[in-house]
C-alpha cells in the first residue's frame, strides 16, 4: 500500500524490524501459520466436533435431497427435514451416520423448492457443496468455510500486508476458547461453520475492500478485489449481518470519490465490487428454484428480526400487544416478554386467523414475502402506538445489548481444553502481537477495523444481539485490543501514527 502511509518511525527492536529486508516474508509467513493452526484447533477441538447444528436442519435436507435423491439445489423433501428435525440435539457426527442409515431407497414427502427457516438461499447452497465435495462428513462445512477463508488470505496477501491477515486468524483462534466454544449452551447456538458464525467469513474481505477503496494507488489487480467480493456476497447471503459490509463499501467510496482526484479509480473499483457481487448473485439465482425469489425467501428475513428486536425494551407494555394480535386458537399464551420467536409467530398467527388462511397453506407463506409484510406492518404499529419506548429501545437499550453481548462472549476458561491446544493459542497470540507491534500501515488498518465495525453496529441495532448473533463484533473487538497492544509495546509510536491518520481523514476534502 505504497501511497497511504511511510513507515512509521520506531525506536528500539521495533526500528530494526521495520527495516530488515526480510520482514515482508516473516509477517506472511505468521499470517500462513496463523491460518493453518486457526484450522488445525477447528478441525481438533472435540468441543467443535460434538456440536448440534439447530438452525442448519432444513439446509442440511436440502444438501441430502439434491445429493441423493437428485432434487434440484436449494429444494427439499420433507421427509428428509423430518429425519433431520428427530435428531435435533444430537451432535452433527452422529446425526449425519444416523441420517445415512435411516433415509429410504426414494424420498419420501413432499418437494418443497426452498427452505422454510428464514435464513436465506445462503447455507443450503454452502451445505450442499460442502457434502458433495467432501461427502456426508461433519468437518464438511468447516471445510467449505475454511477454504472461503483460505482464498481470501491469498488474495489480501497479493495487494496488503499481512497484518490484519494474522490478527483475523489469530483473533478467531482465540475465540474458539471463548464461551462460544467451552459453553455447550451457547456453543449450541453458534456452532463453528454454521450459518451465524458465517459472519465472520466476511470480516477480512470487507478490510481488503476497504483498504483497496481507501489508498491512493491508481487502480490495479482487480481479480484479488472481485475474489473478495464474491467471498463477502456468500457471507451475505448466508448471515444478513454481512450486507452491512457493503454499505459500508458503498457510502466510503462515495465520500472518497468527492475528491476529483482519486474519483476515476475509486469509481472503477466500485463497478468492479457491483459487477462482481451482481454476477455471483445472479448466477446463484439461476442455479436455485425460481420459487426462491418469487416467494421471497432469496434473502434472510429482516422485518422479523426488526420487530423482534422491540422486545428488547423492558417496558414494552406486553399485555397491549396481545390485545392488539390475538393468536390464543394456535398460541395459548400469547406474545411473550421479549416478543422472540413465539411472539412473531403469533403476530403472524393473528393475520391467518383475520385473513381465513388455511392451515394447509402454512407451510408455502411462513417466512415468504408475505409473512415478512406483516412483520414490517407490525413494526411500525407497535412503534407508531409506542413512539417513546421505540426511541428509548434504539437509543439505549439496544446500545446496551450490544455492549453486553460482547462482553459475553470475550469469557474465556482453558480449563477446558489440552495443553497442546493451549500451546497453539499462545502461540498464535505471540505472533499477533508481534504482527501488531512491527505493523506499518496501523493507522489505516486501524481505520479499516473501527469502520467496519461502526456500520455492522447498524445491524444490530435494527435487529438485536446477543451471545449468539454478535459473533463479527466481538471479533472486531479482539483485533483492536491487539493492535492497541502493539502501539502499546511500540512504545507509543503507533498511537501518534494512529492520531496522525485520523487526523488525516478528518482534514481530507473527500470527507468534508
Amino acid at each position: 500500500m505504497g501511497g497511504m502511509a511511510t513507515a512509521p518511525e520506531r525506536v528500539g527492536i521495533t526500528k530494526v524490524l521495520a527495516g530488515a529486508h526480510w520482514r515482508p516474508r516473516i509477517g506472511v509467513l505468521l499470517a500462513v501459520v496463523s491460518f493453518f493452526i486457526y484450522s488445525i484447533l477447528v478441525i481438533s477441538l472435540p468441543q467443535v466436533r460434538d456440536t448440534p447444528y439447530a438452525c442448519e436442519q432444513s439446509s442440511f435436507a436440502a444438501a441430502v435431497s439434491n445429493i441423493v435423491y437428485g432434487s434440484r439445489i436449494g429444494s427439499m423433501y420433507t421427509g428428509v427435514f423430518d429425519l433431520f428435525t428427530t435428531h435435533f440435539t444430537e451432535p452433527l457426527p452422529q446425526t449425519l451416520e444416523e441420517i445415512r442409515a435411516e433415509l429410504p431407497a426414494q424420498p419420501v414427502g413432499e418437494l418443497s423448492p426452498t427452505t422454510i427457516d428464514g435464513n436465506g438461499v445462503g447455507y443450503p447452497l454452502v451445505a450442499t457443496a460442502a457434502f458433495r465435495l467432501f461427502g456426508f462428513h461433519w468437518w464438511a462445512p468447516i471445510a467449505v468455510m475454511l477454504i472461503l477463508m483460505a482464498a481470501s488470505m491469498v488474495a489480501f496477501l497479493r495487494r496488503f500486508p499481512p497484518t490484519l491477515v494474522t490478527l483475523y486468524f489469530s483473533g478467531l483462534t482465540a475465540m474458539l476458547f471463548s464461551v462460544w466454544i467451552w459453553d455447550p449452551a451457547v456453543r449450541l447456538g453458534i456452532p463453528v461453520g454454521s450459518i451465524r458464525y458465517f459472519s465472520l467469513v466476511g470480516i477480512l474481505p470487507t478490510f481488503h475492500i476497504l483498504l483497496s477503496i481507501m489508498e491512493r494507488q491508481p487502480f490495479r489487480a482487480a481479480t484479488p478485489l472481485a475474489v473478495q467480493t464474491m467471498i463477502l456476497m456468500v457471507a451475505a447471503l448466508v448471515r444478513g449481518s454481512a450486507v452491512t459490509a457493503f454499505i459500508a463499501i458503498v457510502v466510503v467510496g462515495l465520500a472518497i470519490a468527492r475528491d476529483h482526484t482519486r474519483r476515476p479509480a475509486v469509481v472503477r473499483k466500485l463497478a468492479t465490487i457491483g459487477v462482481a457481487g451482481l454476477t455471483l448473485a445472479v448466477a446463484l439465482a439461476l442455479i436455485v428454484s425460481p420459487q426462491w425469489l418469487t416467494t421471497g425467501r432469496f434473502n434472510t428475513i429482516i422485518w422479523t428480526r426488526a420487530l423482534e428486536g422491540l422486545g428488547v425494551n423492558p417496558s414494552l407494555p406486553i399485555d397491549e400487544l396481545n390485545k392488539m394480535y390475538h393468536c390464543e386458537k394456535y398460541v395459548p399464551d400469547g406474545i411473550p416478554p421479549g416478543i422472540g420467536d413465539q411472539g412473531a409467530g403469533c403476530i403472524w398467527l393473528a393475520y391467518v386467523i383475520e385473513h381465513n388462511i388455511p392451515e394447509n397453506a402454512l407451510w408455502d407463506k411462513t417466512f415468504n414475502a408475505e409473512f415478512e409484510a406483516v412483520m414490517r406492518s407490525a413494526f411500525f404499529r407497535i412503534a407508531t402506538k409506542f413512539p417513546w419506548l421505540t426511541l428509548e429501545t434504539f437509543v439505549y437499550y439496544k446500545p446496551k445489548q450490544i455492549i453486553d453481548s460482547i462482553k459475553a462472549a470475550l469469557q474465556f476458561n482453558l480449563s477446558h481444553y489440552s495443553p497442546l491446544s493451549i500451546a497453539l493459542l499462545v502461540a498464535s497470540l505471540a505472533m499477533a502481537l508481534f504482527a501488531a507491534t512491527t505493523a506499518v500501515e496501523i493507522g489505516c488498518e486501524t481505520a479499516v477495523v473501527l469502520l467496519a465495525m461502526l456500520f455492522n453496529t447498524a445491524a444490530y441495532l435494527a435487529a438485536y444481539a446477543n451471545v449468539f448473533t454478535a459473533a463479527d463484533m466481538s471479533l472486531y473487538c479482539v483485533i483492536l485490543a491487539c493492535l492497541t497492544l502493539g502501539a502499546i509495546f511500540s512504545r507509543g509510536t503507533k498511537f501518534r501514527i494512529i492520531g496522525k491518520r485520523v487526523a488525516f481523514w478528518l482534514r481530507s476534502p473527500a470527507l468534508r
